[in-house]
């Protein structure tokens, strides 16, 4: 099953790719005094989510239609106020992403210690083990 309402920016390097039949492609008029990348943060949005859901046509696999889309009330603050939505937005996903990182690293770290406090361990056990099959033959 598909994801529905999931919206993608398409720059002008993958501009020329064929899309798929239950996708939608629209773009901004080049003057639309819209930030780009709060209009993506916003349409992602778990409000917007909801909306999506809401409007839905089909059961099984949900779809959203043009006009449905046409007809959506998006809040458009001015340009300034959208842009530093945007960037502090950018900003939060950018730590998120380097804690992300930190993590998977002491994550890592933990593993290597772990298993290096192991191995002593696993060479005590063979040595019991060998005793107590060496035990059981006697």
């Amino acid at each position: 099953m598909g994801t529905l309402g999931v919206i993608a920016m398409v720059t002008k390097a993958i501009d020329g790719f064929a899309y798929g039949s239950f996708m939608i492609k629209f773009r901004l008029k080049q003057d639309a005094p819209i930030n780009r990348d709060f209009l993506s943060y916003f349409l992602n949005s778990e409000t917007m989510q909801k909306i999506v859901a809401r409007n839905k046509i089909g059961a099984i696999q949900g779809n959203i239609t043009i006009s449905t889309i046409k007809n959506l009330q998006i809040p458009l603050p001015p340009l300034a106020v959208q842009t530093e939505i945007a960037n502090h937005i950018a900003e939060i996903r950018a730590k998120a992403k380097q804690l992300e990182q930190k993590a998977k690293k002491i994550v890592e770290q933990a593993k290597a210690r772990v298993e290096k406090i192991s191995v002593p361990f696993q060479a005590e056990a063979k040595v019991l083990l060998r005793l107590n099959s060496l035990k059981a033959k006697l």
